[in-house]
């Protein structure tokens, strides 16, 4: 991958002396002796990460093992970018830059070596627009923290502000028009972030043409005008873009509240920070009786609700993106009735919108809703992935093409499963034994950021603890965040979602006010702030639900 240019391959200048630093089991790092010491730093920075990504990238390209192993990584002067002599070879030159920016440095090994994995899987040609374009979009997925050198690299922006040709129905037989890369980049994730594809599907799906590609996850034939009408809705033309990505899925924050006197109210986060005012959700969907509980999801563009009622019947809306609301549907009348909820989450995952409902006898059940409106029976979750004790509170996230379902349990318990692409459930994994205990957890929500796995929890003393679940499965130490966001107050709800790659938290305190917050990409909290005082007063709000749209 190169600013300018695409496959390249420069040889190191005759007189260096290429000094290998280490090795592991998939990869060899050496660097040019002139780099000195930065050059020690660079390779140490590429070996401490390089079996980590690598493992990422064989679960995503299906468990491929490229031939020609080991990466042979050479790190060299220069500030052009990454090489190799064909899509196929294993031995790479990565420019050092400045000398100082491991990240960038990371991100361009991983850049060379999707691209082996591209052409030995035989579906994705990574001399070509959509081939560079993925081989960019799995380097940034690994590394989302873009210095500011490699936003040089970023071309989604460019597309958007030069005229918006057509590389999804047809594809550019190079990889160094920053056009064709644009439109391949912004497509790629839109699929990933917008139809909430996973990339192993996505990767899998890969054909002559991104529309081909849409056409085999969809099974539709409208990629262009689809993918089209969300890029204008959302950057209207002449307008200059602004990306600092190429990731621009999901922009905004929608969020439904929940009042104490079983209303449920709509507002929306606009990218600039502002809200829009309060609406009354059941003055257009209708009302389907009180509300207790509720959950939000972004489904190809739309919001998807799904709510609870005092009597235990579960209902469905959606919030279409010019502002309506379908009418509450009952969700048991065609999924079945398991029982009387009380807890419901959603996400969506590779195109449908999956719900899990928690029971007032501590069940735990399962449902799909199809993009042609159907739905799945309820199947007992318990029943595959074990009994964790009575279910409280749950809550749902697509992450990377899978299902990732935490609830707690009524003893303060934190627990967490995965249910996979073939409906299989995996075993419930105690999150407090890995993330450490921060105590009584009354409350749960979680979400996907840059393909991990983000958990707000709030705990019975009004606190409110972060972790996260990381592509390999471990679990990173629980931290306070009112220690870095400030305290608003007595904690009583909390929800989350993700929003160009930062994670947005709401929370409810006992006092019926509402807040909001931001972890950025860097880990710090932006400090909290008053929802009501910018969205108006919807009343006594008991809960929320968010998702990114």
């Amino acid at each position: 991958m190169t600013v300018t240019a695409g496959a390249r391959l420069v040889p190191p200048p005759s007189a260096a002396v290429q000094v290998q630093r280490g090795s592991t089991p998939h990869f060899v790092v050496s660097y040019d002796d002139s780099l000195g010491a930065n050059g020690a730093a660079l390779a140490d920075a590429v070996l401490a990460t390089c079996e980590a990504h690598y493992a990422r990238l064989q679960h995503w390209f299906g468990g491929l093992t490229p031939n020609g192993l080991p990466f042979d990584v050479s790190i060299i002067p220069g500030s052009g970018g990454a090489s190799h002599a064909t899509c196929l070879a294993t031995a790479m030159n990565c420019d050092a830059f400045d000398g100082t920016d491991a990240e960038l440095l990371r991100m361009l090994v991983v850049a060379e070596a999707d691209e082996v994995f591209m052409a030995t899987a035989g579906n994705w040609d990574c001399g070509s627009s959509s081939g560079e374009g993925l081989s960019r979009v799995l380097a940034a997925e690994c590394h989302p923290l873009l210095s500011s050198t490699a936003r040089g690299f970023l071309s989604a922006g460019y597309w958007l502000d030069n005229g918006r040709p057509d590389f999804v129905t047809q594809t550019d037989p190079t990889d160094r028009n920053y056009l064709s890369i644009g439109c391949a980049t912004l497509f790629l994730n839109w699929l990933r972030y917008e139809l909430h594809y996973g990339w192993a599907e996505i990767i899998a799906a890969g054909d002559t043409t991104l529309a081909d590609t849409y056409t085999k996850l969809t099974g539709r034939n409208d990629a262009l005008q689809r993918f089209m009408n969300t890029v204008t809705a959302r950057f209207p033309i002449g307008v200059p873009a602004g990306l600092t990505s190429d990731n621009a899925f999901p922009l905004e924050l929608q969020l439904v509240a929940e009042t104490i006197d079983g209303g449920m109210f709509h507002t929306i986060r606009h990218p600039d920070g502002s809200w829009q005012p309060f609406g009354d959700v059941k003055g257009q969907a209708g009302d389907p009786g009180s509300l207790i509980s509720a959950a939000a999801a972004a489904v190809d563009g739309e919001l998807h609700v799904i709510a609870e009622t005092i009597n235990g019947a579960m209902v469905h809306t959606i919030r279409h993106p010019d502002g309506s609301w379908q009418p509450f549907g009952d969700v048991k009348s065609q999924a079945g009735d398991p029982g009387y909820f009380t807890a419901a989450a959603s996400a969506c995952v590779n195109g449908e919108l999956q719900v899990v409902g928690g029971t007032a006898d501590g069940g735990l059940m399962h449902t799909i809703r199809h993009p042609d409106g159907s739905w799945q029976p309820f199947g007992d979750v318990k029943s595959q992935a074990g009994d964790p004790g009575h279910v409280k509170a749950v809550s749902t996230a697509g992450v990377d093409g899978e299902l990732q379902l935490a609830t707690t349990i009524n003893t303060g318990g934190l627990m967490h499963t995965i249910r996979h692409p073939d409906g299989s459930w995996q075993p419930f994994g105690d999150v407090k034994s890995q993330a450490g205990d921060p105590g009584h957890v009354s409350d749960v929500s979680c979400t996907e950021v840059n393909g991990e796995l983000q958990l707000v929890a709030a705990i019975v003393t009004g606190g409110l603890m972060h972790t996260i679940r990381h592509a390999d499965g471990s679990w990173q130490p629980f931290g306070d965040v009112k220690g870095q966001a400030g305290d608003p107050g007595h904690v009583s709800d909390v929800s989350c979602t993700e929003v160009n790659g930062e994670l947005q938290v709401v929370v409810e305190l006992d006092t019926g006010g509402m807040v909001h917050t931001i972890r950025h990409p860097d880990g710090s909290w932006q400090p909290f702030g008053d929802v009501k005082g910018q969205a108006g007063d919807p009343g006594y709000v008991t809960m929320g639900a968010e998702a990114g749209v």
